[in-house]
């Protein structure tokens, strides 16, 4: 795709960022023939988030972060407002520090990403626990985290290489 073929005033083009994310939190109860000992899915919709609040935050408000969250709480059967607040949160924590991450090589994308699903399983743990009046357990936790960051480097293809060119030379339009 040419990067003159973007425009910000294409709705096309606007509703890209909001559509991939939707996708993938849709995309993330699909099981994928995944076998039933695995004890949490990885969350597309935070890896999706992530590399849209960096290159093109202005395409994804807070409020729809927080509505994605929602519905990915309600297709996950989890308590209301779990992943609505990780994501908002992740979303807040990779907007504020895009500038740091803007211009960086693959893997330093990505190992920020690994700590980023850290962070957000560290997030969900804390949040299901004091929904539910126990410590609830951390494997599943974790199982998220690894699988979260292993499929990292597949979406990256989602991001059109243009996104990526325009932010990286400092065109935000």
């Amino acid at each position: 795709m040419a990067r003159g073929a973007y425009n910000s005033d294409n709705p096309i083009w606007v509703a890209y960022p909001s559509a991939t994310i939707l996708v993938a939190v849709l995309l993330s109860v699909v099981p994928f023939g995944l076998s039933s000992t695995v004890l949490a899915p990885p969350s597309f919709g935070l890896v999706t988030i992530y590399l849209w609040a960096i290159y093109r935050p202005e395409f994804i408000p807070a409020p729809l972060v927080f509505s994605l969250g929602i519905l990915q709480d309600f297709l996950w059967s989890g308590p209301v407002g779990l992943w609505a607040f990780v994501y908002l949160v992740i979303y807040g924590l990779t907007v504020s520090q895009r500038l740091v991450l803007i211009g960086q090589g693959f893997g330093f994308m990505w190992a920020g990403f690994g700590l980023i699903a850290l962070v957000a399983g560290l997030l969900s743990w804390i949040s299901a626990s004091f929904y539910y009046g126990m410590a609830v357990p951390l494997a599943p936790v974790f199982v998220q985290v690894i699988l979260s960051t292993a499929v990292y480097p597949l979406f990256i293809k989602i991001v059109p290489v243009m996104f990526i060119q325009a932010a990286q030379s400092g065109v935000t339009d």
